[in-house]
């Protein structure tokens, strides 16, 4: 099989390592932090150190390698039952400063096509809520 031409994805790719941990932390949609102008323009850089820090702890504790290659990257939206979902475009959005967090902490070496293979999804669960990174080391 090959990966699909729309999001890249390549179930025969060979994994080579993987990893995955759970943040305690909600995104915010993308059309939440899309006024990018007075008091609010600090607010994503917040947000964006907030990541970091909780991604630099949870990558050193599960022993996470610097990255040098290429990396497929999935990222969960855990909601509750009586959360909405996101459309597509804002969920994207709304993921920016965790793949910004995993660039600054060297989980990837970029977050640029060449460098990361980057997926978004959403699932409802009870009593869970968060983001699940999945984070797999691919042959090139």
């Amino acid at each position: 099989m090959t990966a699909c031409p729309r999001c890249k994805y390549d179930p025969d790719a060979k994994v080579l390592a993987s990893w995955s941990f759970h943040v305690p932390r909600e995104i915010r949609s993308g059309n939440a932090r899309i006024n990018n102008v007075g008091g609010s323009r600090w607010a994503y850089k917040a947000a964006r150190q907030a990541w970091e820090r909780d991604v630099l702890t949870l990558a050193r504790v599960h022993r996470i390698p610097d990255a040098n290659g290429r990396r497929r990257v999935t990222l969960t939206r855990i909601i509750g039952y009586r959360q909405r979902a996101f459309d597509r475009d804002n969920l994207a959005a709304g993921f920016k400063p965790v793949v910004d967090a995993l660039v600054r902490g060297w989980l990837l070496v970029d977050d640029s096509e060449k460098h990361a293979e980057l997926h978004f999804q959403q699932e409802k669960r009870d009593g869970v809520r968060g983001v699940l990174v999945l984070i797999e080391e691919v042959a090139p």
